[in-house]
């Protein structure tokens, strides 16, 4: 009988991983602008503005679930996401601030994610803090 062979697949994807990073800044921009461009508005448009961004925050949070699913550091820091996001209780001001600082952090483990030094991704202790402060950040979003 003939032995077929196994490919051992690595655990993580660090290009996809990336690539999942890439979305997540991608949408917060969205969220940002949308955020923005509420703040300088009234009545029904900032209504429809703020629809969009709890429209953004929502596939943010379904895609930040996918990374942790990836990424089991990130994972242990959050509980399962909200189905719907809550009405945001904080001012737009530190609205905008976090989700800039949630930008940086996406940015920051994309570019790692990218040097397919998957060992020091997953192990460094600065690199867990980070992944600590980003959820973190998500949580102050969505109180």
């Amino acid at each position: 009988m003939k032995k077929t062979s196994r490919t051992v697949r690595p655990a993580v994807d660090a290009d996809h991983l990336a690539k999942l990073h890439h979305e997540a800044s991608a949408i917060l921009s969205l969220f940002c602008s949308s955020l923005t461009c509420a703040a300088s508005s009234d009545g029904e448009i900032r209504d429809m503005l703020d629809n969009m961004a709890q429209d953004h925050l929502s596939a943010y949070l379904d895609l930040l679930h996918t990374i942790s699913l990836h990424d089991a550091t990130i994972g242990t820091h959050f509980s399962v996401p909200p189905t719907t996001p809550p009405v945001l209780s904080v001012s737009r001001q530190l609205r905008l601030q976090l989700v800039e600082a949630l930008l940086l952090r996406h940015e920051r483990l994309e570019s790692l994610a990218r040097t397919g030094d998957s060992r020091r991704f997953y192990q460094d202790d600065t690199l867990t803090k980070e992944k600590e402060h980003l959820s973190t950040l998500v949580h102050l979003l969505t109180v």
